[in-house]
């Protein structure tokens, strides 16, 4: 076979596959998707050059490929979801690792400073809004003085040191 030939043949292959693009792909569908919504799918039916054909769509990645038989596109799909899901996931429980080493550990009377902080801070908040109302949220505004002086007795009591009663 000359160089012309082959360069031909190549050339037709080429034409086939564009014609196959422009008219679009016939019937329906499967495909599995992975964490990052990439779909890695067969078509159900045979296409007009007789193969099955399988694809991969991702964000960077889109892949046609055909097979003479529909399990061979069903498995080649499969094979490259799940390589990348389980990339995906293993990438997924590194971060949360590494996220979950970065926290601050703090003892249960520290959470609980943290929290009187943010009640002592939203009441006053809320306290602050009403006020500026009408006088008949007198009473609400007294009830988030009320949680104020609360909270802060709580957080006092638990910032100094308790003497030990025997």
């Amino acid at each position: 076979m000359t160089l012309e030939e082959e360069n031909l043949k190549a050339f037709e292959k080429l034409l086939k596959q564009a014609e196959i693009e422009k008219q679009g792909r016939l019937g329906s569908y499967h495909y599995y998707r992975d964490q990052y919504d990439g779909r890695y799918g067969w078509y159900v039916s045979r296409q007009k050059d007789g193969k099955f054909h399988a694809f991969i769509n991702t964000k960077r990645k889109h892949k046609v490929r055909t097979f003479t038989k529909k399990r061979k596109a069903i498995e080649w799909a499969y094979n490259n979801w799940r390589k990348r899901n389980d990339r995906q996931k293993a990438a997924k429980k590194i971060r949360a690792i590494t996220r979950e080493a970065a926290k601050p550990v703090l003892t249960g009377t520290q959470r609980y400073l943290i929290t009187c902080e943010k009640a002592i801070t939203h009441n006053q908040a809320l306290l602050k809004r009403n006020q500026a109302k009408i006088k008949s949220l007198m009473t609400r505004s007294k009830t988030y003085q009320r949680r104020i002086k609360y909270y802060q007795k709580k957080k006092n009591m638990l910032a100094e040191p308790q003497p030990l009663t025997a």
